[in-house]
């Protein structure tokens, strides 16, 4: 190999690699260290639609509006050491499913909370990495609080280059402690206080193909333990653990001749509660100018549904556990989106749109009963990111 080709390969394989594959409030860092300081800010706003008033048997039809706001620092220590801060806060408020009852034609209606619930979310979260000449060591903690749950994780990652930078291996470690308070335990016979934890590891390796095409396999496998229901849902029995597993593809290709990037995407996913899903996503970063870049994308998800999910409760059901979380459901999901980048010297800004539709109709298998809360919604980004 060319020097030229091997720089260009290099600095692919460290692009491909800064999205390496994540745990839950943990990801993998790249194998280089950065040389700048970066601040970085993000404010996004989701939007549920109203839940269809002929599928709301009570309750608001209000659904789930959430503001959020992202702050992130990172900075070298020296020539190989980097230290990164992000700090998240959410607020959220609307109506969410309390659960599903049989409507008068056999079909599942909403039971919806009122529209008054409002909660606030804070999220900080700390890392430190080393980078060897070849091996970089990733350590991270955070904390994350909100009125009725509370949980604080930790992890560490490994990332192994080798081949000329060319090929790479990664592997990480996590873990989560989660304590959960509901509200108006008491007065709506709830749980008072539970506990459930979360021990994940993922593994992953990277290989430059050309100067124009990077691919990635990875793995990641977690196990959720202690309480797992829906404690503000009517009826939801689950069991106390839950293994889960996914394998991943990515690949790149970068087209000289139109200036851009394609990113694809794969994910497979299954657990022990019989859930099993299908992702695809596919982007094209377009530069436009050298400075202007635009990302078009779309994405689609399938998935089946839980061994123990009823679209609502029967008295025959003879099952230990039950629910009728439409996250539980047998569904399938569309999503589209446009980004744009405009880079300048020593900053830059982006803003996204985002539409997500779930249907059982997009499912790939045949859904007989569609929950009725599905989610459908929009979702609108803007932030900057500043280099010194």
């Amino acid at each position: 190999m060319d020097q030229s080709n091997n720089k260009n390969n290099k600095t692919a394989l460290a692009a491909l690699t800064a999205s390496a594959l994540a745990l839950p409030a943990f990801q993998v860092a790249a194998a280089t260290a950065p040389t700048e300081s970066e601040i970085g800010y993000r404010y996004s706003s989701y939007e549920e639609d109203d839940a269809p008033a002929s599928l709301v048997a009570t309750g608001d039809t209000k659904r789930y509006s959430i503001d959020t706001q992202q702050f992130r620092l990172l900075s070298p220590v020296g020539k190989n050491f980097s230290v990164s801060l992000d700090i998240l806060t959410e607020t959220m408020s609307g109506a969410s499913p309390l659960g599903t009852q049989e409507g008068s034609g056999g079909e599942p209606q909403l039971v919806m909370s009122g529209a008054s619930i409002s909660e606030d979310r804070e999220d900080v979260r700390a890392n430190v990495t080393h980078y060897g000449s070849r091996v970089a060591t990733s350590v991270t903690a955070g904390q994350s609080n909100e009125n009725d749950y509370a949980a604080t994780y930790y992890g560490v990652g490994w990332e192994w280059v080798f081949n000329q930078k060319n090929s790479a291996f990664q592997f990480a470690l996590s873990r989560s402690d989660d304590k959960i308070t509901p509200t108006d335990a008491v007065l709506y016979g709830r749980i008072q206080s539970a506990n459930k934890n979360t021990t994940g590891m993922s593994v992953g390796f990277s290989q430059v193909l050309s100067k124009t095409n990077l691919i990635q396999f990875g793995m990641e496998v977690s196990q959720d333990k202690g309480y797992l229901a829906a404690p503000y849902k009517t009826d939801d029995i689950r069991p106390d653990s839950r293994l889960r597993t996914a394998t991943i593809m990515r690949y790149r290709h970068f087209a000289s001749e139109s200036n851009g990037a394609l990113h694809f995407d794969y994910r497979f996913y299954w657990d022990d509660w019989d859930v099993s899903s299908h992702t695809f996503a596919l982007a094209w970063y377009k530069n436009v100018t050298n400075r202007f870049q635009l990302i078009p994308s779309v994405r689609y998800y399938s998935q089946t549904e839980a061994s123990f999910y009823e679209p609502y409760k029967v008295a025959s059901n003879t099952n230990p556990y039950y629910s009728s979380d439409y996250r539980l459901s047998p569904y399938g999901a569309l999503s589209a989106g446009l980004q744009l980048v405009h880079k300048f010297k020593s900053w830059s800004y982006t803003l996204k749109i985002e539409r997500y539709e779930a249907d059982a109709d997009y499912s790939l298998e045949k859904v007989s009963v569609e929950n009725p809360g599905l989610v459908s919604f929009t979702l609108l980004t803007a932030g900057f990111n500043i280099k010194f």
